[in-house]
C-alpha cells in the first residue's frame, strides 16, 4: 500500500544505504551567500518603512503578532509550559491573509516548519518541526491529541482548515506537559470561534480543476454557542512534471493524482455559574488517487487508490473550585478507517485494509497559591488497530493501554522594580501495555522579563520521549516488536525584543540529542524498523515582524540554519539525516491600498538529502518558491465580500520534496467570499 509504504520508510525521514561520495561545501556556502545579500536587502527596506513610525496604530488584518490575543486550547493554555518556549501565533487575521487551501499552506513560512510533500493535493503531507521527524512533532485540536497511533504522524493533506479559528506552533520539547510524540514540539489547532453569530462563505477554482468550497456558521441559541463548518475539495491533479526516461528528459502529466474531500465539524459550548462544557465532532471523508514515485519505466501507478474515513469527537468540562481551583475532565475518541486497493496484475499490495480506534480521557487539578500555580494531571487511554498486513502472536490486530501521571509548579514574581521572573518546572511518567520500560520526562524552564526594554529572555531543558507507532511495531515484514521508545535530551534558549509596539525580533538557539531513534534500515531486501544509537540536531532560528507607517505595509521573516546528523558508530556516523534542509528563509510583504491588497510570499528551502550515506548523487537541490495574491474588497450594503488572485510557483519551478515524487508547476486560483 502506498501511503503505508510511505508512512514507514519516508516518515521515518532515514535509511540505512552507504556510497562512498559526499557533498562538497559549495551547496552550503551558496545557500549562506542567498540569506545574507537578502538578509541586508530587508534591512534596508525596514530602514526606509518604519522610521520613526512606532505610533502608528495597526490594523485589524495586520500579519503581525504584537500584543495580539490568541485563545488557545484549553489544554496548552493551562500547562503554562508554552511561555517558556519560542511559540508562533496564527490568529483568524493571519489565517485569511495566508487563505490556505490545507493546513500544510498554514504551517508552511513559519520558524521551523518544514513540509514534507508528495505532491499535489492527493498527495501526503506532514511536517518536520526542528529537523525532528513527523512522528516526532504533536498536533492538537482544542488540546485533544490528533497523531495516529498506527503512524504516530498526522496527514496534513486531509485535514479540513475552514473552522480553524488559530494555531498554536510550540517549538521545542513538551513531553512533560504533552506525553509522547511532542519530542520537536507541538501544534496546537484552535476552534473556538469568537463571534457570536455569523455565516461565512468562500469558493475557490483554479488549475488543474482544484476547486474548494466551504460555509461556516455561529449562533447562540439559550446562551449555548454553537459552530458548524462544511468543507468540500477537488482536484484532477493532472500537473505537468519532467521525467528522464531511457536518457530523455520527457514531460508528462501527473496520472491517478485526483483528490476529493468532505469534512463536517461541529462545536457547542455552553457556561454555567461554575462549570464550562465545550465539545466538538469531526467527521472527514476522502477518496484519492495514489500515482505513487516516479521511476525508470513506470512514471505512474494508475489504478492504485486510497479510501479513508475519519472521526473525531471531544467533551471537556471545567468546574471551578473556590476561587484559586480548576477542576478538567476530558474524554475523546477517533476513529479511522483505511482501505487501499490496486487493481494493477503487478501490484506488490493488491489490497489492504486498516481500522483504528483510540480512547483517552484525562483529569486535572490547577490550584493557584499567590505567585504559585500547581498542576496535578492523571490520563488513561485504550489503542486498537486492526487489519490484513498487521501482523501478532495473536492475529490481525494488536491493543495499546497506556496511562501517566504528571505534576508542574510554576511561580511568577518581581525580582525588582521593572524586572519579573518566571519558573516553571514539570515531570510526568508514562507506562504502555506492549513497551518494556516506563517512560519519565522532567521540564524545567525559565522567562526573564525586562518591562522597561520589551526584552524578554527564556530557556530550558527537557528530556522527552516517542513511543514506537503500531505500524513500526506490529506491520508484516517491517514491524518489530522489540523496539524501545525514543529519547531526547532538549535545550532551547531564547530572547525576543519588542523594538516598538510595530516591531519585535527574535532569535533561538536549540539542541536535540536523542538516543533509539527509530529509522528504516533495508534488511535482505526489506526495509525493518530498527532503532539505532543516537542522532545530534542543532540550529538557530531568527524571526521578525514589522509594520509601517499607517500599516499599509507588513512585513515578516523567519530563518533556520539546523543540522540533524546521525551520531551512531559505523559508516553513516556524521552523515545528515534525509530529507532535513540544512537552512530555510521565508518571507511574507503584505501591501494595503484603498483599490486593493497585495501580498509576495516567499519560501526558500536550502539543500537536503535522499540517501543516508549523503552522497553527491543523493542531493535535492536546494529552492526558491515565489507566491503572490491580490484581494480587493468589494462594497455590498450587508455584507463583506472579497475577491482574490493567487499565483503559486510564479517562476515555475520544477522541484521535487521526496526523491522521485515531482511537485506542480506554476498554478493559479481564484476565490470569492463572502461573510454576513
Amino acid at each position: 500500500m502506498e501511503k503505508s509504504k510511505n508512512m514507514m520508510k519516508c516518515h521515518s525521514e532515514q535509511s540505512e544505504e552507504s556510497s562512498p561520495n559526499t557533498a562538497t561545501g559549495f551547496f552550503t556556502l551558496l545557500p549562506m551567500t542567498f540569506f545574507l545579500t537578502y538578509y541586508k536587502i530587508l534591512l534596508f527596506l525596514g530602514i526606509i518603512f518604519f522610521h520613526n513610525h512606532s505610533n502608528a496604530a495597526p490594523k485589524a488584518d495586520s500579519i503581525k503578532l504584537l500584543k495580539e490575543v490568541v485563545v488557545t486550547a484549553d489544554r496548552l493554555k493551562d500547562i503554562s509550559i508554552a511561555r517558556f518556549m519560542p511559540t508562533t501565533k496564527l490568529g483568524r487575521n493571519e489565517l485569511n491573509i495566508i487563505s490556505p487551501p490545507n493546513l500544510s499552506d498554514a504551517l508552511a513560512g513559519s520558524a521551523g516548519v518544514h513540509i514534507l510533500d508528495y505532491g499535489g493535493w492527493s498527495g501526503i503531507k506532514t511536517i518536520s518541526l526542528r529537523g525532528t521527524t513527523s512522528s516526532q512533532t504533536l498536533f492538537l485540536l482544542d488540546g485533544m491529541r490528533l497523531n495516529s497511533n498506527q503512524t504516530g504522524s498526522l496527514d496534513l493533506s486531509n485535514f479540513p482548515v475552514t473552522f480553524l479559528e488559530g494555531i498554536t506552533i510550540l517549538r521545542g520539547g513538551a513531553s512533560a506537559a504533552l506525553g509522547g510524540n511532542s519530542m520537536g514540539g507541538a501544534v496546537d489547532l484552535n476552534s473556538n470561534s469568537m463571534a457570536d453569530t455569523g455565516l461565512k462563505t468562500k469558493i475557490t477554482y483554479g488549475s488543474y480543476n482544484d476547486m474548494l468550497g466551504s460555509v461556516k456558521a455561529d449562533m447562540n441559541i439559550f446562551s449555548t454557542k454553537f459552530s458548524s463548518s462544511f468543507e468540500f475539495r477537488t482536484s484532477d491533479g493532472n500537473f505537468p512534471f519532467l521525467t528522464n526516461q531511457d536518457g530523455k528528459n520527457i514531460e508528462y502529466k501527473r496520472q491517478n493524482g485526483d483528490f476529493r474531500s468532505m469534512s463536517f465539524v461541529i462545536t457547542g459550548n455552553h457556561e454555567f455559574e461554575k462549570i464550562s462544557v465545550s465539545t466538538l465532532a469531526l467527521v472527514t471523508k476522502s477518496n484519492r488517487g495514489s500515482p505513487g514515485a516516479v521511476l525508470q519505466g513506470r512514471p505512474e501507478e494508475m489504478n492504485a487508490r486510497l479510501n479513508e474515513l475519519n472521526f473525531f469527537f471531544y467533551l471537556n468540562a471545567n468546574r471551578r473550585i473556590g476561587d484559586v481551583s480548576v477542576l478538567t475532565t476530558s474524554v475523546n475518541y477517533k476513529m479511522n478507517e483505511m482501505e487501499y486497493s490496486d487493481s494493477d496484475s503487478n501490484a506488490m499490495i493488491p489490497e489492504s485494509n486498516y481500522y483504528g480506534k483510540d480512547f483517552s480521557g484525562w483529569c486535572s487539578l490547577k490550584s493557584v497559591f499567590q505567585t504559585l500555580l500547581t498542576e496535578v494531571k492523571a490520563e488513561v487511554s485504550y489503542s486498537e488497530l486492526s487489519g490484513n498486513f498487521i501482523r501478532t502472536i495473536t492475529g490481525g490486530k494488536t491493543t495499546r493501554k497506556a496511562a501517566s501521571l504528571s505534576a508542574s509548579a510554576d511561580y511568577s514574581g518581581n525580582i525588582l522594580q521593572s524586572t519579573t521572573l518566571a519558573i516553571h518546572v514539570a515531570a510526568r511518567v508514562d507506562g504502555f501495555s506492549d513497551v518494556m520500560a516506563p517512560c519519565l520526562s522532567p521540564f524545567i524552564g525559565f522567562v526573564g522579563s525586562l518591562d522597561s526594554l520589551g526584552v524578554k529572555v527564556h530557556s530550558n531543558w527537557s528530556y522527552n520521549f516517542r513511543t514506537p507507532s503500531l505500524n513500526e511495531m506490529y506491520f508484516f515484514n517491517y514491524g518489530n516488536d522489540s523496539l524501545m521508545p525514543e529519547r531526547a535530551h532538549s535545550i532551547n534558549a531564547g530572547v525576543s525584543w519588542d523594538v516598538t509596539n510595530l516591531i519585535r525580533l527574535e532569535a533561538d538557539g536549540f539542541l536535540f540529542y536523542t538516543s533509539n531513534q527509530i529509522v528504516s534500515k533495508p534488511i535482505m531486501n526489506l526495509f525493518h524498523a530498527v532503532n539505532i544509537a543516537h542522532v545530534f540536531t542543532r540550529g538557530i532560528e531568527l524571526s521578525s515582524n514589522m509594520s509601517s507607517m499607517f500599516d499599509l505595509i507588513d512585513l515578516k521573516f523567519s530563518y533556520t540554519r539546523q543540522y540533524a546528523t546521525n551520531e551512531s558508530d559505523g559508516l553513516q556516523k556524521g552523515k545528515e539525516l534525509i530529507y532535513i534542509p540544512s537552512e530555510m528563509f521565508n518571507s511574507m510583504l503584505y501591501m494595503r491600498s484603498k483599490y486593493a491588497n497585495v501580498g509576495i510570499v516567499m519560501l526558500y528551502t536550502g539543500f537536503c538529502y535522499w540517501s543516508a550515506d549523503n552522497s553527491i548523487e543523493s542531493v535535492i537541490p536546494s529552492r526558491m518558491l515565489i507566491n503572490v495574491f491580490v484581494m480587493h474588497n468589494l462594497i455590498q450594503p450587508f455584507t463583506n465580500s472579497k475577491i482574490r488572485l493567487d499565483c503559486y510557483n510564479l517562476f515555475d519551478t520544477r522541484y521535487e520534496v521526496i526523491k522521485n515524487y515531482p511537485m506542480p508547476g506554476r498554478s493559479f486560483r481564484i476565490s470569492l467570499s463572502v461573510d454576513f
